[in-house]
C-alpha cells in the first residue's frame, strides 16, 4: 500500500513541479513507475575484487519489465502487488504482454487511486487534452525490439496529432506497447523535424492498413513547440 500510494505521490508531485519549470522556460519532465512485490535477495553482491550493493531475483526482473511498459504519468503495479492491494486500489481492467525471456505472460495493472486508512490518494486529474489536428504527413516508422531498431522501417502518414500523441495509419499493424521511432518526411527551409520517439497505446485494423495510437516519449522541443503552432493556427 505504501508503495502505490508513494509512487501516485510521486506523480503528483513531478506534474507540480513541471508547472513551476514550463513557467521557467524548461521542457516538462515524464517518468512511468512499475512496482511489483515478491523475494528478492538485497545486499553486498560480489567479491573482495568488486562489491556493491544490490538488490536481484525474479521479482526485480519482473519490476522492470513492467516498468518499461510504463508512459509518462503512469503508475503499473504487477499481478502480485495488485493481489496484495485488490481491496484498497482502484485500477483499470489488466493488460498482458508475452515479453522476450518470460515463461508465461505479464500482467500488469494502470492504477488510478488507492486508500490509505480512509483517505484516498489518487492520481492528479489531468486536463483533457484539446483538438487534435487533422493533417496527413508522410513518415517512416522503425520498431524498437530489445533496444535495437528494425532494419526495415514501415511507412505511413500521419492521420492526426498534438504536441503529446499522434495517429498514424501503416500498412503492418504495431502492436500495442510497442516502442518505435518515427521520423516525418517533412523538411522544408522553414522546419525540419528530428527523430521522435514514442510508445504504441492501442492500434486497429482498418480497411487501407492498420491504425496507431502513439504516446510521444521523447521529442525536440523546436519540434513540439512547431506542433503546438499548428494545432494553435488550426483552432483560431
Amino acid at each position: 500500500q505504501r508503495a502505490v500510494a508513494c509512487a501516485i505521490e510521486m506523480q503528483n508531485r513531478l506534474a507540480r513541479l513541471n508547472t513551476k519549470l514550463m513557467e521557467d522556460g524548461y521542457p516538462a519532465l515524464e517518468m512511468g513507475i512499475g512496482i511489483n512485490t515478491g523475494s528478492v535477495i538485497v545486499g553486498n553482491i560480489g567479491s573482495d575484487l568488486r562489491m556493491k550493493y544490490g538488490i536481484v531475483g525474479d521479482t526485480v526482473n519482473q519490476a522492470a519489465r513492467i516498468e518499461s511498459n510504463s508512459i509518462g504519468g503512469q503508475v503499473l503495479i504487477g499481478e502480485s502487488t495488485y493481489r496484495a492491494v485488490q481491496a484498497q486500489v482502484q485500477a483499470d481492467p489488466p493488460k498482458t504482454l508475452m515479453m522476450k525471456g518470460m515463461k508465461k505472460p505479464l500482467v500488469f495493472y494502470s492504477v488510478v487511486a488507492i486508500d490509505m486508512d480512509g483517505n484516498a490518494i489518487s492520481l492528479d486529474v489531468k486536463a483533457s487534452p484539446g483538438p487534435l489536428l487533422e493533417i496527413q504527413i508522410p513518415l517512416h516508422c522503425w520498431i524498437i525490439q530489445d533496444k535495437k531498431l528494425d532494419l526495415i522501417p514501415l511507412t505511413g502518414t500521419s492521420l492526426s496529432l498534438d504536441e503529446n500523441q499522434f495517429l498514424i495509419q501503416t500498412g503492418t499493424a504495431i502492436e500495442p506497447l510497442t516502442d518505435v521511432k518515427l521520423n516525418f518526411d517533412f523538411c522544408l527551409e522553414a522546419h525540419c523535424f528530428d527523430d521522435i520517439y514514442a510508445k504504441c497505446i492501442d492500434s486497429e485494423p482498418v480497411r487501407d492498413g492498420h491504425h496507431a495510437r502513439l504516446h510521444i516519449t521523447s521529442m525536440a522541443e523546436k519540434d513540439r513547440e512547431r506542433i503546438k503552432e499548428w494545432v494553435a493556427q488550426a483552432s483560431a
